[in-house]
């Protein structure tokens, strides 16, 4: 059984939003439970309740972490401090908020739409994600998003890293559900 904390994003807004459509998609294969607050410690407690629930219900579950967006920058947090997640996929993660702020307010004026300026305002002073992703973790980023800029990951060493041509930061999210079964699958071989 595989079991998975989803982290939607939520442009560091307290509180995150449903998604409906990737909670729909994953729970056809998956146990899923969806995280509602951007806050570390709130996240802390739902995934490590989250973790024992599934070991006590399922026998040798394999649990990891999925988070989109600024909720991929949580995923990757929650993933250095529970070694009981076996697994952690970042679709567009925000690796490094700081970094992402002075990228987004370098954008022309052309393209600072309304997201984007809420995006840069909503950005919290918080410490960028460690250099080296481990080799448990999947990243998947739109070589055409704006919201978390390609620039972004230059300076990280990802093992598993998919760099999606002509996606943008809403589309990468639609055709990435296979892929994530083919790492789901090199997590299985690999633990086993």
């Amino acid at each position: 059984m595989i079991c998975i904390f989803f982290i939607n994003g939520s442009g560091f807004n307290p509180n995150i939003s449903y998604n409906r459509n990737w909670i729909k998609e994953l729970k056809k294969n998956y146990i899923v439970q969806n995280s509602t607050h951007a806050n570390l410690s709130i996240l802390q407690k739902e995934c490590k309740e989250f973790i024992d629930k599934c070991i006590e219900k399922y026998k040798d579950p394999i649990i990891g972490i999925l988070g989109i967006s600024s909720g991929g920058y949580f995923a990757l947090r929650l993933k250095k401090l529970f070694y009981k997640l076996k697994f952690c996929i970042g679709i567009a993660p925000v690796l490094n908020p700081s970094y992402r702020k002075y990228l987004l307010e370098k954008l022309p004026s052309s393209k600072k739409t309304p997201i984007i300026q809420q995006l840069i305002q909503n950005t919290p002073c918080v410490r960028k994600i460690y250099n080296t992703i481990d080799n448990q973790t999947f990243i998947i980023i739109g070589k055409k998003d704006i919201q978390v800029p390609i620039e972004l990951f230059d300076d990280y060493t990802i093992p598993h890293l998919l760099i999606v041509n002509n996606k943008d930061h809403y589309s990468i999210q639609k055709d990435v559900v296979k892929t994530i079964k083919t790492f789901h699958t090199f997590i299985i071989n690999t633990i086993q």
